[in-house]
């Protein structure tokens, strides 16, 4: 059900048009990669400054209250990019490993994002007052990273799997005048626009062995002249 579902996305003429264009796909795959940049940047600042490795003179509610938009835009340009590719090939995704490890990733993040918001990402300036890190912020920085390195790798993997042969894609036809009027002007034949007539060699008569042109394999030529031979 999943497989024709995927299939059924992905011949819609939106997102076939988008797989066939020159130009859409690499610019929507150009803005994905730029969103995830800026996305995992923020929440990199963020893991680093509450493990204490990073921007130790900056308290964190400062951080986590200043790169809270950062994330929040970057989430939401690389989600909507990331879908559209999805949908342009989502049967070949379908059946991509990595693809999946992603999902399963992404489905673990947000349990993370659950279960520490409250206490550790909802609450920055109490963290400011205690005296030491809670134990409970480092673990939430730690998984996080953890959790977002897995999704860089599986994302990045993706595009190394060879695609299978025989995907459902659709193929997008002009149906226009133009398209009509060329349809009209081009041979049946697909290559008969590159046929060459060439003159056919004439064929040769052929004669009785026993004739006097032919004589038989048999018969002494010895008395034969230069010019009958």
């Amino acid at each position: 059900m999943l497989l024709s579902l995927a299939q059924w996305i992905e011949n819609l003429p939106p997102f076939a048009a988008l797989r066939a264009a020159s130009y859409p796909y690499p610019i929507v795959l150009a803005l994905h990669l730029t969103a995830i940049s800026l996305f995992a940047g923020a929440i990199l600042l963020t893991d680093l400054r509450l493990l204490g490795w990073a921007l130790r003179d900056c308290p964190v509610a400062e951080v986590v209250d200043k790169l809270r938009w950062p994330k929040r835009i970057g989430f939401l340009l690389a989600a909507s990019c990331g879908l559209l590719l999805f949908c342009a090939k989502a049967e070949e995704y379908y059946y991509n490993v990595f693809f999946r490890t992603k999902l399963t990733l992404f489905a673990l993040i947000a349990i993370h994002a659950i279960v520490f918001h409250r206490s550790v990402y909802g609450k920055p300036a109490e963290l400011d007052r205690a005296p030491h890190m809670p134990a409970r912020a480092k673990a939430a920085a730690s998984l996080s990273l953890l959790l977002w390195l897995g999704v860089l790798g599986a994302g990045r993997a993706i595009g190394y799997v060879p695609g299978r042969s025989g995907l459902h894609f659709s193929k997008l036809e002009n149906t226009g005048p133009e398209a009509r009027s060329s349809a009209a002007r081009r041979p049946q034949d697909p290559g008969s626009a590159y046929q060459i007539d060439l003159p056919r060699p004439r064929e040769r008569k052929r004669l009785p062995s026993g004739s006097a042109t032919h004589p038989p394999f048999w018969a002494d030529r010895s008395s034969e002249t230069s010019w009958d031979r």
